[in-house]
């Protein structure tokens, strides 16, 4: 009884319970309190020094959550959060004992910390591919349990940390984009965790081994965002500009789409995101050598050419010239008239929104199209598509080229020579950029169509 009165005492606080029938009053208990045990006793004592009896506190917490699964009436429902608590309550205890760890000189604490959380996140992970395990987990208050995980393990053992450390890290990633999946609720939520996105952002820009696994977190964070989401997240952006050049220079194919397959979202979220696209040197360049009509590496190519098609959109507005080379721009426009015959709808589509954005002003850059033959068969071949964003967008591009008097222009047929250009590093020196299109050179690629969960 001492239990039932602490909780109402608890719900007094939520008005929106007042009409609730008595199997759904008993789940808002469990669903509210689980979540003030996570803001409470974890997130707002974060900076606080640990006081003498909070362990004990944790606990009688943790068997209150334990007697309300108990009470559960659905079997199935109740088995399944039981199988779920033990590790959410390790988490949260391993929480604290990281706090404690930060107050003390006690080394032997941070050995039986990656012990347990190892072992409490292995099995969280595992799981939370189903989506039931998602939901039930999300009540017991494991997502702020695990991102607040992740700003402990960052102050604890700093960004160079041990091998055990990147691993528990590697987990922790993992476990918040399964948990956010599909989930807009619960994206918001991780987007407003206090300095989540900051110590992302910090992993990805000085732990390149981690940059994968977090840009996939915030691939997934950045699909289908809000305008608050967006603010938030708008801050990675150029440390995921870095990272991608990072794994393009070392070859790092799968890093590179994780970071690539992450912008595209967030490109198409402001136009200070689209501007620091362009800002960064060399990033715009890479995006035009990924762009090649290669089927085999699919994959990289269409968030390559994604995020290409968002910063086109300010290119469009501020002159390409400003930030690319004639003979980059040049370049540009002869990949994408061969994108034109890609086997992907995908990839066309983004080249066919590259073309609609950059010929509507550059007039000069549509003797680039209107010359070709090539292109204009593609063109012509494609303005029959029964797809209506194939089609639509060939229509507007032929518009603009009909637009076109050809009489008195000369038409180079290579791209002019410059220092600046394609065939030059992005440190300024006259060594070849690396290539992705050597496939010596690449890992295997998952088939993926979708960028965003």
């Amino acid at each position: 009884m001492a239990i039932i009165r602490e909780l109402l005492e608890i719900l007094l606080i939520f008005d929106s319970f007042q009409h609730l029938t008595l199997v759904s009053f008993v789940s808002s208990i469990m669903i509210q309190t689980s979540l003030i045990v996570d803001r409470i006793l974890l997130t707002s004592l974060r900076n606080n020094i640990p006081q003498d009896g909070e362990v004990e506190r944790l606990k009688k917490i943790h068997r209150q959550l334990e007697w309300l699964v108990s009470e559960e009436p659905d079997d199935h429902r109740r088995r399944r959060l039981r199988q779920i608590l033990p590790a959410a309550n390790c988490v949260r205890e391993q929480v604290f004992a990281l706090r404690r760890y930060l107050h003390s000189v006690n080394t032997a604490s941070s050995t039986n910390y990656a012990t347990h959380i190892h072992g409490a996140l292995t099995a969280i992970m595992k799981e939370s591919f189903e989506e039931e395990y998602r939901k039930l987990a999300n009540v017991i208050g494991i997502l702020d349990a695990v991102a607040e995980l992740l700003i402990f393990e960052v102050d604890a053992f700093d960004i160079d940390c041990p091998v055990e450390n990147r691993t528990i890290r590697k987990l922790i990633a993992s476990t918040l984009t399964n948990l956010t999946f599909g989930n807009a609720q619960s994206k918001r939520r991780l987007c407003t965790h206090p300095n989540l996105i900051e110590y992302t952002i910090r992993i990805i820009d000085d732990s390149h081994g981690l940059a994968q696994v977090y840009a996939g977190l915030l691939r997934n964070l950045s699909w289908m965002a809000d305008a608050q989401m967006s603010a938030t997240l708008a801050s990675s952006v150029p440390a995921l500009v870095r990272a991608s050049l990072r794994a393009y220079r070392t070859s790092e194919s799968k890093c590179l789409c994780a970071t690539l397959s992450a912008l595209w979202n967030l490109a198409s979220h402001s136009r200070d995101n689209k501007k620091a696209l362009c800002e960064e040197p060399g990033f715009l360049e890479m995006l035009i050598d990924l762009s090649t009509n290669d089927a085999q590496h699919t994959t990289l190519v269409e968030p390559a050419t994604g995020v290409l098609k968002y910063a086109s959109m300010y290119l469009a507005v501020v002159g390409a010239d400003q930030y690319l080379s004639t003979s980059a721009i040049h370049m540009m426009m002869l990949r994408l008239i061969d994108l034109l015959n890609s086997s992907s709808f995908t990839v066309i589509g983004n080249a066919l929104g590259i073309l609609s954005q950059l010929l509507a002003k550059g007039h000069q850059l549509r003797s680039h199209i209107a010359l070709n033959h090539k292109a204009m068969l593609l063109l012509n071949h494609l303005r029959n598509s029964a797809r209506d964003d194939i089609r639509n967008p060939v229509k507007t591009v032929l518009n603009y080229l009909h637009s076109f008097d050809a009489s008195g222009v000369y038409v180079p047929t290579s791209p002019h020579s410059s220092t600046h250009g394609m065939s030059s590093s992005y440190d300024g020196s006259a060594s070849v950029a690396p290539s992705y299109m050597d496939s010596r050179r690449l890992l295997k690629y998952r088939s993926s169509h979708s960028y965003g969960t």
